[in-house]
């Protein structure tokens, strides 16, 4: 069973930890959406840019960050205007995870401002990969 946790307009957002539930299942389809018709991918009719080299920056993003957090990334769709998810909890991994492990993951995406990967930084931290 995958349950969907992204948000639905016709009823208001619900915090996250009424949403999820590993007693019912592990995996979790999740959409995430660009702003101010901005572009994730492919040709932008407006501007008349292409995007698809993002495709890439994305897809390493999303597996750097799948390689920190006890989650894994079952199925991903990577769309002009947003993305979609399945992704898996390994609720047993976090389990074995010391109170300094946790700190020092929740730490790891933040490293990123300081490298020189300053696409999929603005990806990140733009909110186009907001996860919330």
């Amino acid at each position: 069973m995958i349950f969907n946790v992204t948000q639905n307009f016709e009823h208001p957002p619900r915090p996250r930890r009424t949403q999820i539930s590993l007693e019912d299942t592990p995996y979790y389809h999740c959409c995430s959406r660009v702003v101010r018709r901005a572009f994730l991918c492919g040709d932008d009719a407006y501007s008349g840019n292409n995007y698809d080299h993002r495709r890439g920056w994305v897809e390493s993003l999303l597996f750097e960050l799948e390689a920190v957090f006890a989650i894994d990334v079952a199925a991903f769709a990577i769309m002009s205007n947003h993305l979609h998810l399945v992704l898996h909890i390994d609720i047993e991994t976090a389990n074995r995870w010391t109170d300094r492990e946790v700190l020092c993951s929740a730490q790891i995406p933040y490293r990123c401002l300081n490298t020189d990967r300053k696409k999929i930084k603005l990806l990140f931290y733009s909110g186009w990969l907001d996860f919330s």
